[in-house]
């Protein structure tokens, strides 16, 4: 059932955790998220815990639309520090309602002591979502044609001389 799948099922199917340091240019940040087609990096300390998290969101409205050079710019003056997390037995729809609530794109996963083991997109959760609701679909569809092989007809729609529905 979607309701109860947990982002364990999407981090599994993800690729390391982005990340650079506060000091970092933002120019450097860029690169990595272009190199690695994601919208968002973590910031993290020296001992691997989550200072904040910079997204293209940040990059435009803090650089972009101020004409400002992302050279000139480093990672920890910009970057969000207010940073919402989850962990790998948090529900999607516990996710997608706190990012929702929250107005984010992106949120960190953390093991038990708080370290980042991963982070999901508003992307992951509906590309998870579908991925679930074509499992039911398939399934229904077997169910419907096992049931058509024990009862033929079963399946079809037949109407009185009204136009109502007639099992």
């Amino acid at each position: 059932m979607i309701s109860d799948e947990r982002i364990s099922k999407i981090i599994k199917q993800k690729g390391d955790v982005l990340n650079v340091r506060t000091d970092s240019t933002v120019t450097e940040a860029a690169e990595i998220m272009r190199d690695h087609d994601v919208g968002c990096v973590l910031v993290e300390d020296m001992d691997g815990r989550i200072e904040g998290i910079l997204t293209e969101r940040d990059i435009i409205a803090k650089v972009v639309a101020i004409s400002g050079d992302p050279d000139d710019h480093i990672v920890g003056r910009i970057m969000t520090t207010s940073v919402l997390t989850c962990t790998m037995q948090t529900s999607i729809i516990e996710a997608q309602e706190l990012m929702a609530t929250h107005h984010v794109r992106h949120l960190p996963v953390v093991d038990d002591e708080g370290l980042p083991i991963g982070v999901i997109s508003v992307r992951d959760i509906v590309c998870q979502q579908l991925s679930s609701a074509e499992e039911v679909i398939r399934a229904q569809g077997l169910a419907i044609t096992d049931l058509e092989q024990q009862h033929p007809g079963i399946s079809e729609i037949r109407m009185d001389g009204s136009g109502r529905v007639v099992i």
